[in-house]
């Protein structure tokens, strides 16, 4: 053996313990890597058990004033009343009427007890304000005369 170097087996041990350390952490984040792993593909087949249903419906095409008025046959000014009046399931996309034929499949059971959201209604969508260019003006029934 060579010359001893002084604190050598302190040096080693130190070394030892280092990378025995170093070990552990690495086992450390491979556990955690396991457990986010897991929890991922968990939530992923929760996410796949969801209804097909409610996927379908996401996807379901909308139909016109005309079509619904077709399938229930009655007059579209009916069906017009009805929307207006939250009597019947509908959506209003970029402000247009349309309806889903599940909902109005649903709405048409007679043991339902479909909650319809009633849609805003012209009034609603006004902007109130005390600023007096949002006010309706008012004008004097006098034709400028005194």
């Amino acid at each position: 053996m060579g010359p001893t170097i002084p604190h050598q087996d302190q040096i080693y041990s130190a070394i030892d313990r280092y990378f025995a350390a170093k070990r552990n952490l690495a086992d450390a984040e491979c556990n955690l890597a396991k457990v986010i792993a897991h929890t991922w593909l968990e939530s992923l087949a929760n996410a796949t058990r969801a209804p097909i249903a409610a996927l379908a419906q996401q996807h379901e095409p909308l139909m016109t004033v005309e079509e619904v008025a077709r399938y229930l046959r009655m007059k579209e000014a009916t069906i017009y009343t009805w929307a207006r009046d939250g009597r019947i399931p509908c959506e209003r996309p970029n402000g247009e009427l349309r309806f889903r034929r599940s909902a109005i499949d649903a709405w048409m059971k007679p043991d339902s007890k479909c909650e319809i959201e009633k849609s805003p209604t012209q009034s609603d969508s006004v902007v109130k304000s005390d600023r007096s260019f949002l006010r309706p003006q008012t004008r004097s029934k006098s034709n400028g005369r005194v």
